[in-house]
């Protein structure tokens, strides 16, 4: 009696037909899915991490390592559509965060959009990072392993479609190997004592110390709290003038940055109240001219016309 081997080797070629219920049957794929790590949650990340860059990481996992790729190039209008963060500088400001922790890793191409790459394996520990905060993975959790494993590729039944993405030439730089901590707004202090960086004694341009540091979004929620009668997008064109009359000046620190912010632009800057006040006075002192009218016997309005006076002499 031939064996498989052989019944096999008989047939060379043989379609097998199979019933039309279990072709149907195989045409169906479950629903995909692309997991985290369970790090995130035993090693004290999920604490640690604000929501906005949980929103990013799921996104930046999902399109990924979801589609089995290394690397992706990914606009921020894309990640703005798919966790519902407005503002570009917001989503800086939260990739800036997971790179601290080297759980994921940018690479800025001139022109284009970012490149960016998910690093679990090259995270940085919660204690590293932030030392003041407790890390969970400290706590005795019932049916917790014991030891993390390593990141597993996640796997997806998914079918990865190409993604149609905006091209952008204005894109975050973000310095893994010098991670900073997140500047955060001081309450109660005169201008001049509010610190940016103190430890940094480095001269640098503005537009380098925006490449350095989140400065655009750091100056703004400085000046929110120093300067709460400005309205904030008064306050974002002030920083605009700032960085134009920056283009030509010396390079200074960061700090020394902060207090010109705050001393010279903000603090001689109007407020919204000054502001009105100003325009009502100018528009006070303008006022606007009619033209003279006249009013015959049946009421009517008309223009008075100059007087035409006859340097002919006399006429009959």
């Amino acid at each position: 009696m031939p064996n498989l081997a052989h019944e096999t080797l008989d047939h060379q070629g043989v379609v097998v037909k199979f019933p039309r219920k279990e072709q149907k049957s195989m045409s169906i794929k479950p629903d995909g899915f692309t997991g985290l790590p369970n790090f995130i949650c035993d090693e004290g990340y999920l604490s640690e991490l604000s929501g906005e860059a949980i929103k990013c990481l799921v996104f930046l996992n999902r399109y990924i390592s979801g589609f089995h790729v290394a690397s992706k190039a990914i606009g921020e209008p894309l990640i703005m559509k798919i966790t519902g963060i407005k503002d570009k500088r917001t989503i800086r400001k939260y990739i800036t965060e997971l790179s601290k922790f080297k759980l994921i890793r940018v690479e800025k191409s001139k022109g284009r959009s970012n490149v960016y790459f998910v690093t679990f394996d090259e995270r940085l520990p919660v204690e590293v990072v932030s030392p003041h905060v407790p890390s969970a993975s400290d706590a005795v959790t019932l049916h917790a392993p014991t030891v993390v494993s390593p990141h597993v590729p996640s796997s997806s039944d998914m079918a990865c479609h190409s993604v149609k993405e905006i091209d952008l030439k204005e894109n975050i730089k973000i310095d893994d190997d010098n991670a900073r901590e997140d500047f955060q707004p001081q309450q109660n202090r005169p201008l001049n004592f509010v610190e940016y960086h103190p430890k940094d004694r480095t001269a640098i341009s503005f537009k380098d110390l925006c490449k350095k540091y989140s400065a655009q979004i750091d100056f703004q929620d400085q000046a929110k709290i120093n300067f709460p009668n400005h309205a904030p997008e008064r306050i974002f064109e002030n920083l605009k003038k700032m960085a134009q009359w920056s283009l030509d000046k010396s390079n200074h620190t960061p700090q020394k940055w902060m207090t010109i912010w705050l001393d010279t632009f903000m603090k001689n800057m109007p407020s919204d109240a000054e502001l009105a006040a100003q325009q009502a006075r100018k528009a006070k002192a303008t006022p606007k001219t009619k033209p003279q009218k006249k009013y015959h016997r049946y009421g009517q309005a008309q223009y008075q016309q100059p007087a035409m006076r006859d340097v002919g002499g006399n006429h009959e």
